[in-house]
């Protein structure tokens, strides 16, 4: 599961359930298997079970808040996120989901909150820095955000989780070679992490110019409100003025051109993203055989 296999975790958390189905391991791994496949359905019936056999465990209960927030069940998932917490104050994944649930709920601000609580109870933990650089991010752009990364990256430079919120705030500032080089670790052992797919494929040199362009100019405005405010209403009004205009005056045909440009890119993009997966899968065969 932790490389990224978790077709091949399902089976051996089922062979483990098969000779023990009160299993709370296996339960918990194979509930998390599904929700890592994106199967919410399927995860539902080891959630369910692993809340009877250890309803005092607070893995259960951070697994059903997971659930509930990828169902955008926020209020529930919140509800659960705290009964987890209550079983286990310490955990920093107890914090971490919370923290996650609140943002789809409220936003980044009350999700920083807690997580900034999380780390006055465990200031070792990297996966609360890193997610405090990720909201950083969101409220403030990459500056603020840079300090809390890199806390991360000294505790835990080999994290999944740590390295894509790094490489997020990287990319947001600019520095495509480190983005670059945080996002190769993490798709050498996983070359279907999407998050971090889509992501390379914005650090690479001279091809999705505009994408990247999008990308840094909405970080850039999170770190110069007032600034980034005008800049962002001032050539949205020149790009649709002009859009009208040359509309009025050739029949339409800068619409046509634009639906064609959109396909174009992402055909683009999606055509280079399976080549980066294809080089990274086998990279990954190459170094694990």
């Amino acid at each position: 599961m932790r490389v990224g296999n978790s077709r091949g975790a399902l089976r051996r958390f089922g062979e483990a359930l098969a000779a023990n189905p009160e299993n709370a391991d296996a339960l918990a791994g194979l509930a998390q298997s599904h929700l890592n496949l994106g199967e919410r359905a399927e995860a539902a019936e080891p959630i369910a079970a692993l809340l009877r056999v250890a309803p005092n465990g607070a893995t259960g209960h951070r697994l059903q808040a997971e659930a509930l927030r990828r169902q955008r069940r926020f209020a529930e998932a919140v509800n659960s996120a705290r009964q987890a917490l209550t079983l286990d104050p310490r955990n920093p994944f107890g914090h971490h989901i919370l923290a996650l649930c609140l943002r789809g709920q409220t936003g980044p601000k009350a999700a920083l909150a807690a997580c900034d609580q999380g780390l006055a109870i465990t200031p070792g933990s990297a996966i609360l820095h890193a997610q405090r650089g990720d909201l950083l991010l969101e409220l403030r752009g990459p500056k603020a955000a840079g300090p809390s990364c890199d806390q991360a990256l000294k505790l835990d430079p080999d994290s999944p989780y740590v390295l894509r919120a790094c490489a997020r705030v990287a990319l947001a500032d600019g520095h495509l070679q480190r983005a670059r080089d945080l996002l190769s670790v993490v798709l050498r052992r996983n070359a279907n992490d999407r998050e971090a797919l889509g992501l390379y494929l914005l650090t690479e040199p001279g091809r999705h110019g505009v994408l990247r362009g999008f990308y840094i100019f909405r970080y850039w405005r999170r770190g110069r409100p007032i600034l980034g405010a005008v800049v962002w209403f001032g050539a949205w009004t020149a790009f649709i003025g002009l859009t009208l205009l040359l509309a009025a005056a050739t029949a339409g045909a800068p619409l046509f051109l634009g639906f064609a440009m959109r396909w174009f890119m992402q055909s683009q993009y999606d055509a280079h993203r399976n080549e980066v997966q294809a080089h990274f899968t086998r990279l990954s065969l190459s170094e694990t055989f």
